[in-house]
């Protein structure tokens, strides 16, 4: 999955202007498994896919899970199969950040421990990267990213971080 996201971003950058965009300093934002992707598109050697760097700039992580270490440790992974390297080479607690940034981070206030945890972890983890942490009072991992399309904290901030992208 992670292979396939980073050739879709790939295939964007290179078709920007077809599409009237910069094809450098693309914001990404995930929520759930869509928050891992992020944090590992901000990892990614662009160069490897004939682009600069700084092809990935920004992103938005909701209720990511930055350590698979866990999961390859619980029962969730009868099902997945992780190895010990699998958890590590996807982990992004383990790799360096290749974005300029900023990543902004958040989870629900309602969601277990681990999602808090994990973010805290990865700020931790990349102290070279601007990351900010967005706490929120409430809401459960399915409706986490829902204050995306309300009047709120959560939306201005992935607003104002979109705007300063295209504003750069």
């Amino acid at each position: 999955m992670v292979a396939d996201v980073r050739a879709a971003v790939a295939e964007l950058a290179r078709r920007a202007g077809e599409l009237g965009a910069d094809p450098r300093g693309i914001t990404v934002i995930g929520h759930s498994a869509g928050g891992h992707l992020v944090a590992m598109l901000m990892t990614t050697d662009w160069s490897a896919h004939g682009l600069p760097p700084d092809t990935v700039g920004a992103g938005l992580a909701i209720s990511g899970l930055y350590d698979l270490e866990p999961i390859r440790r619980s029962y969730v992974n009868d099902e997945i199969g992780m190895t010990e390297r699998d958890a590590h080479d996807a982990s992004p607690v383990r790799t360096t950040p290749t974005a300029p940034g900023p990543l902004l981070l958040t989870c629900g206030g309602d969601e277990p421990g681990e999602f808090d945890r994990q973010q805290r972890l990865l700020a931790r983890t990349w102290p070279t990267l601007p990351v900010t942490i967005l706490d929120q009072c409430d809401g459960t991992h399915f409706d986490a990213c829902d204050r995306l399309a309300r009047p709120g904290r959560l939306r201005d901030a992935a607003l104002a971080l979109v705007r300063d992208r295209a504003g750069r």
